[in-house]
């Protein structure tokens, strides 16, 4: 028994290392450049360091025989860049964003020793930063935009239709259509994990999407995307959600719209706005559980929505009730209105072949207690725009609730730096 638990246990660290592996690949940036002097010669051998301005993590690389440095696997984030060489003075970056599933592109000159040390601050939004290092073609959402632009409905996937070639879907998955894709053949990540619905995918929101105060950044991969994604050929939506630092942060928020406030519907003719109300609250919190080492985030948001919009039925006309079909012309002819017909009507097949002249037929010998019946059933119609056949059957026209939800919604992450050069991450919602 002692084995197997033994085995079990090395199993699920083996998984929980590749599972690391697979968040650093997935879910982070990296930096790389070359370094020279002021006269443009390559400085082999020069020692390179970055610093996270958030957590003081430091990670190191040596340039190789071309100059060139590479730095991976860095989460997102603002860093400090340092390098230096023999003979030469420091050379320093400030301000350097990293941002994921990106290499970020910087190259310093180095004074030679005894002068000023040289000083680039960067500084730049990596979202329209040109990418030289791969063919993977890309959208950065950055915590600026998601903040910055207007999003009534605060949820972070519409702001995919602000990258080139991305439309939204016209079936009833209501996805998003990239380069011409199925919806379905889009990947969602959150944190490197996969968050697809594996049984039917290609929805807007992924199986758990992180909410906008949860949401540091994400990419958009639309075309030619590194192997490690793979999965599918439409987009790659690249969630990260936000970590601890070694500061305390939080917030708390509430978001309240209604219809008190809301404009009435061009079609409406109750005088009303359509129903609406929507309460989103919530608030986060994250910081230091040990200085440099371990950092924690929390978010939770509670979202109370009833939506509702102007709906049509058919009724029938106050003289159809009494047995009097008013129609307007000599033969009747065939009237469809099955289910699917013009505007989704439903009804029987109602076929007459003949008719007064004035196209009236009475007298068709309707039972009172049925016109008691269709009186206490059915409104009268109130929108003679929308009657498939007037004198027969009218349209009413009214505003309902077709849309509720009641949730809550959770997303907490904790980061912990193991050793120089390993860290572990663990992200829910």
């Amino acid at each position: 028994m002692l084995t197997n638990v033994r085995r079990v246990a090395g199993l699920a660290g083996v998984l929980l290392l590749v599972a690391a592996t697979a968040l650093a690949q997935g879910a982070s940036g990296a930096i790389s450049g070359t370094v020279r002097d002021p006269n443009g010669a390559i400085l082999a051998g020069a020692a390179v360091e970055v610093t996270n301005k958030a957590t003081g993590e430091k990670r190191s690389a040596m340039t190789n025989e071309e100059g060139v440095y590479t730095i991976p696997n860095l989460p997102v984030g603002t860093y400090t860049l340092t390098a230096s060489s023999a003979g030469f003075a420091a050379g320093k970056a400030d301000d350097v964003n990293v941002s994921v599933s990106f290499t970020t592109t910087l190259d310093l000159s180095l004074n030679p020793q005894g002068a000023a040390e040289s000083v680039t601050v960067v500084g730049a939004d990596t979202s329209t930063s040109l990418n030289t290092t791969d063919q993977q073609l890309s959208t950065l959402i950055s915590n600026k935009k998601i903040l910055d632009l207007p999003l009534l409905s605060r949820d972070p996937n519409s702001l995919i239709l602000i990258s080139p070639g991305t439309t939204t879907s016209d079936s009833r998955l209501g996805g998003f259509v990239v380069n011409g894709q199925r919806e379905r053949n889009n990947n969602f990540q959150v944190d490197g994990v996969d968050n697809n619905d594996t049984e039917v995918p290609g929805g807007r929101f992924g199986v758990a999407t992180p909410t906008i105060d949860a949401t540091e950044e994400f990419r958009v991969l639309t075309s030619s995307y590194n192997a490690e994604f793979g999965r599918n050929s439409g987009a790659v939506i690249n969630v990260v959600t936000k970590s601890g630092t070694n500061e305390f942060h939080g917030n708390a928020y509430i978001y309240y719209r209604s219809d008190a406030f809301s404009a009435r519907d061009f079609f409406d003719i109750s005088g009303k706005p359509d129903p609406l109300q929507r309460r989103q609250w919530g608030g986060s919190i994250g910081g230091p559980i040990k200085k440099d080492k371990i950092f924690f985030f929390t978010n939770y948001e509670r979202d109370i929505y009833k939506l509702g919009q102007q709906v049509v039925r058919v009724v029938p006309s106050a003289l159809a009730r009494q047995g009097i079909l008013q129609t307007g012309a000599e033969n009747f002819g065939t009237l469809d209105i099955r289910q699917g017909g013009a505007n989704n009507f439903s009804g029987p097949i109602l076929d007459f072949v003949f008719g007064a002249p004035d196209g009236t037929f009475s007298n068709l010998g309707v039972n009172p207690a049925i016109t008691d019946l269709l009186n206490r059933i059915y409104p009268l119609g109130n929108s003679p725009a929308d009657a498939p056949l007037p004198g027969v059957f009218d349209a009413f026209r009214f505003a309902s609730t077709i849309n509720f939800n009641d949730s809550h919604q959770v997303t907490s992450r904790v980061d912990t730096r193991l050793t120089e050069k390993h860290n572990l991450a663990g992200s829910f919602t």
